[in-house]
C-alpha cells in the first residue's frame, strides 16, 4: 500500500499516514443443517418477505450458517416454498383429526387442537396463513387456498358442534374460525423456541377464554 494514503484516502500536510488494514469478516460455520431446520427458517422468512423475497443467503443467515449448507438440504426455491405450506397445511389436519378423534365434549377437543398447535409454533417460531399464500405460481396458490377451505370447515365444523352440545358459545362459528386460524398465523405476538410456558398460556386463553362456556 502507498505510504501517502492513509484513512479515507486523505494526504495530510503532505505527511505519510498509517495504513489501516482492512477488517476480515469470519466464515460462517459449514455444519450441516436438518431439512426441519432449514423449513423452519424458510417459514419464517415467508412471513416476513414473502415469496419474492426469499433467498438462500437469508436463511443461512438466520441460521448462522453457510448458503452452502443450505443448497445442500435444497437448492430449488419453488419446491421448497411448496414444501413449507405442504407442511403447514399437515400439521393443521393432523392436529384437527386428532382433536375430532379425541373422547370428550367440543370444548376438549378443541383445548387439544390449540394446545397442539400453539406448541407448533413454538417449536416452528411460525405457522403458514395458507389464506394469504404467496407460492411459486398460481397453481401452488390455488392449492394452498383450497386446503385453507378445508380446514376452516373442519375447524368451523368443530365449533358448531361444541354449540349443540353446550359447551362452547361462539355466536358465529365462521367468524370464530377465521379469528382462531388468524391469531395462530399472526406473527404478534411472537413465539420463539425458547418462550416460556406462560408466553404459550397467555396466547391460549385469549384464543380460547371467549369461547368455552361457564
Amino acid at each position: 500500500m502507498d505510504a501517502n494514503v492513509i484513512d479515507f484516502g486523505v494526504r495530510m500536510n503532505g505527511m505519510p499516514g498509517r495504513a489501516v488494514p482492512r477488517r476480515r469478516t469470519q466464515p460462517l460455520p459449514q455444519r450441516q443443517v436438518t431439512r426441519d431446520e432449514v423449513l423452519d427458517s424458510a417459514a419464517r422468512v415467508l412471513v416476513r418477505r414473502g415469496y419474492q423475497g426469499l433467498l438462500f443467503g437469508g436463511i443461512a443467515r438466520e441460521l448462522g450458517v453457510a448458503t452452502r449448507s443450505v443448497l445442500a438440504v435444497c437448492s430449488d426455491k419453488p419446491e421448497l416454498v411448496r414444501a413449507c405450506y405442504r407442511r403447514s397445511a399437515s400439521a393443521f389436519e393432523e392436529a384437527l383429526m386428532s382433536a375430532e378423534t379425541a373422547t370428550g365434549a367440543a370444548v376438549q377437543k378443541l383445548d387439544l387442537f390449540l394446545t397442539t398447535m400453539l406448541a407448533l409454533r413454538r417449536e416452528r417460531g411460525c405457522l403458514l396463513p395458507l389464506a394469504l399464500a404467496d407460492g411459486p405460481s398460481t397453481a401452488d396458490i390455488r392449492w394452498c387456498r383450497a386446503k385453507d377451505r378445508v380446514i376452516r370447515t373442519r375447524l368451523e365444523r368443530l365449533l358448531r358442534s361444541g354449540q349443540r352440545d353446550r359447551s362452547i358459545r361462539a355466536r358465529d362459528p365462521a367468524a370464530a374460525t377465521q379469528l382462531i386460524l388468524a391469531l395462530l398465523c399472526s406473527s404478534e405476538p411472537p413465539l420463539a423456541p425458547d418462550s416460556s410456558v406462560a408466553d404459550l398460556d397467555d396466547l391460549k386463553q385469549l384464543l380460547f377464554g371467549g369461547l368455552a362456556s361457564r
